[in-house]
C-alpha cells in the first residue's frame, strides 16, 4: 500500500537561523549550486500571467526557452546542463513553467525568486522530464543508471519497485540528476523519469501562497496491458533549490514522487522509486507545505499486487559557495576538475 505523503512543517530552529522539517542527522557533504552572477542575464520573469516551455534540446543544440514573447530566449549549455539566467523571477498565480529535452534545466536568478504559479518538470508516461531518461528506443536520452528491468520500477532516490527493480543511485546531497525509466513488460511500456531540475538565486527563493502552485518532478506511470505484463513506473527526478538567503515554502507542493506500475495479466509492474530534493540556504521555512520524494505505488495483476518503490530523498543543508563562472571553471576543468564539485559541512534531513 502506498506511503501517505508526509506535511513538512517548520519543527526545529537550529543555531545560525537555520530552521529545518523533520531533522535527522548531520552529514558532511553537499553540492555546490551554478552562480547566478556568472551568465549573461535574459531580464525578468514575471509580474503578469505567463505560460514558458524550456527545451533543453538534444547537447548539441541551443536550449531554448519561448513564453509569450515570439523570440525564443537563448539559454547555454554549461557543465552537461542547460542554463538561463534572470535578473529575477516572479511566477505569479496563474503562470507555468514546463519542460523538456535531454539535459537536465537550471534556472538561475540574480535577485529574488517567487513561485506562486507551477514549475513542472515531470515525467509523463513514456516523455521524460528534462534529463530523464525513457524506455523508448531510440531515446534523448540513454536508460538511466537506475533503469527497472522487465516491469520494474525504475530507481534514483529509493529503489524500484519489483524484483527487477533499479538500483538507487546518487546521494542526498547530490541530488542533480535525471530520473530513470522502469521497464517494460513486453507489450506495456514503462515509464520514464523526472528531470533534473535547480533553481539558484543570489536572493530568497519563495514558494507557494497561492491554491495553484509548486514544482513537481514526478516520475511517470507504466503503462497498463490486458494481455502481458505491465510496465514498471519512472523514478522521481532531482530537484535542486539553492540560495544564500532564505528558502520558504508556504501552501503548496514540491514533490518527486515515483510514477505508478501498470497492471498486467500476467505481472504487474513495479512502482518507480521516490526521486531526490534537496535545499541549500541559511534559513529554511516550511507552513502546511509537502515536500515529498516517495515512491510510486505497484500496479496489480490476477491474484498479486506489484511492488511499491523505495521512498527518496529530501534534505535540508548549509549553503554551499556557487561554482566558478563559465571562463574560471573551464579553467579548473582542465587543471583541476574537483573545484567544480566543492563540498563543506552541511545540516542533513530525511524527510522520507
Amino acid at each position: 500500500m502506498r506511503h501517505h505523503r508526509r506535511l513538512s512543517y517548520v519543527a526545529v530552529s537550529l543555531g545560525f537561523g537555520l530552521f529545518l522539517a523533520d531533522v535527522r542527522n548531520v552529514r558532511a557533504d553537499a553540492q555546490a549550486p551554478l552562480d547566478p552572477n556568472a551568465f549573461a542575464s535574459l531580464g525578468s520573469i514575471g509580474n503578469q500571467t505567463l505560460a514558458f516551455h524550456f527545451d533543453t534540446g538534444d547537447g548539441t543544440s541551443t536550449p531554448v526557452a519561448l513564453g509569450v514573447n515570439p523570440v525564443p530566449m537563448n539559454g547555454v549549455i554549461f557543465n552537461g546542463i542547460a542554463v538561463f539566467d534572470f535578473t529575477n523571477i516572479s511566477l505569479p498565480n496563474g503562470s507555468s513553467i514546463t519542460a523538456s529535452g535531454s539535459l537536465p534545466l537550471a534556472i538561475l536568478s540574480r535577485g529574488d525568486v517567487s513561485i506562486q504559479g507551477t514549475i513542472n518538470v515531470a515525467a509523463n508516461g513514456t516523455t521524460p522530464g528534462p534529463g530523464g531518461s525513457s524506455p523508448l528506443l531510440p531515446s534523448p536520452t540513454p536508460p538511466g543508471p537506475g533503469a527497472g528491468g522487465p516491469s520494474g520500477g525504475g530507481g534514483f532516490g529509493g529503489i524500484g519497485g519489483g524484483s527487477t527493480g533499479g538500483v538507487a543511485y546518487g546521494d542526498p546531497t547530490h541530488v542533480f540528476f535525471g530520473g530513470s525509466n522502469g521497464g517494460s513488460g513486453g507489450i506495456a511500456t514503462g515509464g520514464s523519469g523526472g528531470g533534473g531540475f535547480e533553481l539558484s538565486a543570489v536572493g530568497d527563493i519563495s514558494v507557494g501562497g497561492s491554491s495553484n502552485s509548486g514544482i513537481f518532478d514526478d516520475g511517470g506511470a507504466g503503462q497498463n496491458s490486458s494481455n502481458s505484463a505491465g510496465g514498471g513506473g519512472g523514478s522521481g527526478g532531482g530537484i535542486f533549490l539553492a540560495t544564500p538567503g532564505q528558502i520558504s515554502v508556504t501552501a503548496t507542493a514540491i514533490l518527486a514522487t515515483g510514477g505508478s506500475g501498470g497492471n498486467g495479466t500476467v505481472a504487474a509492474g513495479g512502482g518507480g522509486g521516490g526521486g531526490r530534493i534537496l535545499f541549500e540556504t541559511s534559513n529554511y521555512l516550511a507552513s502546511e507545505a509537502i515536500v515529498d520524494s516517495i515512491g510510486g505505488s505497484g500496479g496489480s495483476a490476477i491474484a498479486t499486487v506489484g511492488a511499491d518503490g523505495g521512498n527518496g530523498t529530501f534534505d535540508v543543508t548549509s549553503y554551499v559557495p556557487a561554482v566558478p563562472e563559465p571562463e574560471i571553471g573551464a579553467a579548473f576543468w582542465l587543471g583541476a576538475p574537483a573545484m567544480l564539485l566543492r563540498r563543506r559541512g552541511k545540516t542533513r534531513t530525511n524527510s522520507v
